[in-house]
């Protein structure tokens, strides 16, 4: 080891004692630092999560299963206190899970339900191929959920359905 090791060293054993000695006056020390270095702070954290990824998930995937009601009520939490960024977050991820841009998907749901005329609240797509097809009103959707996309048995339906109804008209 050389002298400037050396000194290194003796240096940094040194600023630990101090720190383990003075902790509450170390951490305002180290709080101010970082909030007036936020950027470098962030650059170094983002670099750190980019050379292991797997690490920081598993890391997270542990705390979350340690306590799963904490993971939900800081979730939660950022959604009260920030609404509209979780909307947008929310309208991002459905975007992006159904391969279409914002855009498209804004448009989509500004069409009317393609089952009922209803303003549109949810992408439709094919479970098969993953093509997005229109948009639905809550209950067309839940009912194309329940019928498991089956053109089959909503015909079916519809055809129990105008059979009944006409026989309750005509008695």
């Amino acid at each position: 080891m050389t002298d400037a090791e050396k000194k290194r060293e003796k240096k940094r054993e040194a600023v630990q004692q101090w720190r383990s000695k003075n902790r509450e006056r170390a951490r305002e020390i180290n709080r101010k630092w970082r909030a007036a270095n936020k950027a470098k702070v962030n650059s170094a954290a983002r670099k750190r999560y980019a050379d292991n990824p797997d690490k920081y998930r598993e890391v997270a995937r542990k705390r979350y299963s340690a306590n799963p009601v904490r993971g939900r009520d800081a979730v939660r939490r950022y959604r009260e206190a920030n609404p509209a960024k979780a909307r947008e977050a929310v309208r991002k991820c459905r975007a992006a899970n159904y391969g279409v841009d914002l855009d498209t998907y804004d448009f989509i749901l500004s069409q009317p339900c393609a089952g009922c005329g209803a303003p549109s609240e949810h992408l439709d797509h094919c479970h098969v191929t993953g093509k997005v097809r229109a948009g639905l009103c809550r209950g067309c959707n839940l009912a194309l959920g329940h019928v498991n996309d089956s053109s089959e048995t909503l015909i079916a339906l519809a055809q129990y359905v105008i059979a009944h109804s006409t026989a309750a008209e005509a008695a």
